[in-house]
C-alpha cells in the first residue's frame, strides 16, 4: 500500500482494457474526476491512464486503486495486475521474476515469488494474450525473446543452449561473495565480450566450464586508471534523457538544446542543475564529487547485486537487442544507479550514500531506463555505441570515482 508503481508510471492500455471501467461513472463518485478524460492517447489504438499530478488518476487519498474498489480486481489494466511480475518468453518458457521499481522487492522482503505460483499462472495466460495484441506495440513486443533470432552481436547468431551456459556462469559469479561487486561487474563484462567474440565456434558450454574451473583467470585483467571526466561524460546523454523523458510535454528540458545544455553542465559539474525526478529541486554537482561512495561496502551494494542477478535471469541482456548489446546497457544501468544513489544523498543534505539511497537509484532506473523500449530503437543503440567508441570503455564504467 506504498503506492509506488501509481506514482511517476505511466501504465499502458488498450481499448478492450479500456471499456472494463470506461462507463463507470467516476465524476460522481470523485471531484478530481470532474472534466478530466480517464485516459490519454499514446499511440494508435494505444492509451495511458491519465495522471492527477504525479499520480494515476485512479488512485484514491488511502493510496488505492479506485478501479479495484469499484469494479474489482478484473477490471484493471494488465500492467497494474502483473506488478510487481516481470515475465518473459523464451524458447523453454516463460520466466518470472521480480520489478525492481517496488519498494518491497528493493528490501528483498515479502514472500518469495513461487509462493504465489497460482497467481502468476494467472497472469501468464493474460500477458500472452497482451502480448499477442499488435496494438500494444513496443512496449510488450521488446519483453519477448522467443519470437525472434537470438545474436551475440549484430548478425552473429547466438544457440539458445550457448547463452544458457554463458548466463549460467555470469549468475555464478554474481553468487561469489567473496569476489568485491566491482570485480564481479568487470569478470561479466569480459566474460559477455569474450562469448560474443566465440558466438560463431559454439559450445560455449565446455568453454565456460574450463574459466572456472580456471577461477576466471583468463578473464581478469589489471585495473586501468579511470578518468572521472570521460566517466561523466559517458553518464550525461543518459542522465539527461531520463531527466527530459520524466518532464513530459512542457518540461523546461523537453528540447535537443535543453537536453545539450544538461549534458554539458553534468559532465562538466561545475555547478546546479534542477533534476525533474526529484521535483525539481536543485542538485549541486560540485558536491557530488566529494561524496562518499563505498561501493564494494555489503550493506550498500547487496540490493545492486540482487538487481544485476535479477537483470541477467529475467533475460535482460537480450531483450530487444544483442548479447554485446545488453552487456554494455547492463554496465550504463549500474553507473546510472550509482550516480542517483550519490545524487540523492547530495539532495538530503548528505556527504555519504546511506542504503536508503540505493534503494531509491534502483527504483528510479527500473521505472525509467530498464522500462524504456528506447534499447531496441537504432538511435539509442548508435548512442551508447559512439560513447563508448570515443569516450571510454565499458569497463570503465565499473570503477568508482567518488570518495570510499
Amino acid at each position: 500500500m506504498c503506492s509506488g508503481c501509481c506514482r511517476r508510471s505511466r501504465v499502458l492500455v488498450s481499448e478492450r482494457e479500456v471499456e472494463r471501467f470506461r462507463d463507470f461513472d467516476w465524476q460522481s463518485t470523485r471531484a478530481r474526476f470532474a472534466g478530466r478524460d480517464i485516459i490519454e492517447q499514446a499511440g494508435e489504438g494505444l492509451y495511458q491512464l491519465a495522471h492527477n499530478e504525479e499520480a494515476c488518476i485512479f488512485l484514491d487519498d488511502d493510496n488505492l486503486c479506485a478501479i479495484h474498489k469499484e469494479l474489482g480486481p478484473d477490471a484493471k489494466p494488465v500492467t497494474c495486475k502483473h506488478f510487481p511480475y516481470n515475465l518473459t518468453g523464451t524458447p523453454e518458457g516463460v520466466v518470472v521474476s521480480l520489478d525492481f521499481a517496488c519498494p518491497t522487492v528493493v528490501a528483498d522482503e515479502g514472500a518469495p515469488i513461487d509462493s504465489y505460483a497460482a497467481d502468476v499462472s494467472l497472469r501468464i495466460k493474460e500477458w500472452r494474450e497482451v502480448a499477442a495484441d499488435p496494438s500494444r506495440g513496443v512496449a510488450d513486443v521488446a519483453s519477448r525473446v522467443a519470437e525472434r533470432q537470438i545474436e551475440a552481436s549484430k548478425n552473429v547468431p547466438l544457440a539458445w543452449a550457448d547463452y544458457l551456459a554463458v548466463e549460467g556462469a555470469i549468475l555464478r559469479i554474481m553468487q561469489d561473495d567473496d569476489e568485491t561487486l566491482t570485480e564481479r561487474l568487470r569478470l561479466v563484462d569480459a566474460l559477455t565480450r569474450e562469448a560474443a567474440g566465440r558466438a560463431a565456434k559454439g559450445g560455449m558450454s565446455g568453454w565456460v566450464d574450463s574459466l572456472a574451473e580456471a577461477g576466471w583467470a583468463p578473464l581478469r585483467t589489471p585495473s586501468a586508471k579511470v578518468s572521472p571526466l570521460a566517466q561523466r561524460a559517458l553518464l550525461a546523454p543518459i542522465v539527461a534523457s531520463i531527466e527530459d523523458g520524466w518532464g513530459g510535454p512542457g518540461a523546461v528540458n523537453n528540447s535537443s538544446g535543453a537536453r545539450l545544455r544538461l549534458v554539458v553542465a553534468l559532465t562538466a559539474s561545475s555547478s546546479a542543475v534542477p533534476l525533474p525526478t526529484a521535483d525539481g529541486a536543485m542538485l549541486n554537482l560540485p558536491r557530488m564529487l566529494r561524496t562518499r561512495f563505498a561501493q564494494d561496502d555489503a550493506q550498500l551494494n547487496a540490493p545492486i547485486a540482487r538487481f544485476v542477478t535479477a537483470f541477467i535471469a529475467r533475460k535482460g541482456l537480450l531483450k530487444g537487442t544483442t548479447l554485446l548489446q545488453g552487456s554494455r546497457s547492463l554496465a550504463l544501468y549500474f553507473a546510472v544507479i550509482r550516480w542517483y544513489s550519490v545524487a540523492c544523498a547530495v539532495l538530503a543534505g548528505r556527504d555519504i550514500v546511506e542504503p536508503g539511497d540505493v534503494r531509491y537509484a534502483l527504483i528510479l532506473i527500473e521505472k525509467t531506463l530498464s522500462r524504456s523500449p528506447a534499447r531496441s530503437v537504432a538511435r539509442f543503440t548508435t548512442l551508447v555505441n559512439f560513447l563508448f567508441a570515443r569516450i571510454g570503455s565499458v569497463r570503465s564504467l565499473y570503477s568508482s570515482t567518488y570518495p570510499k
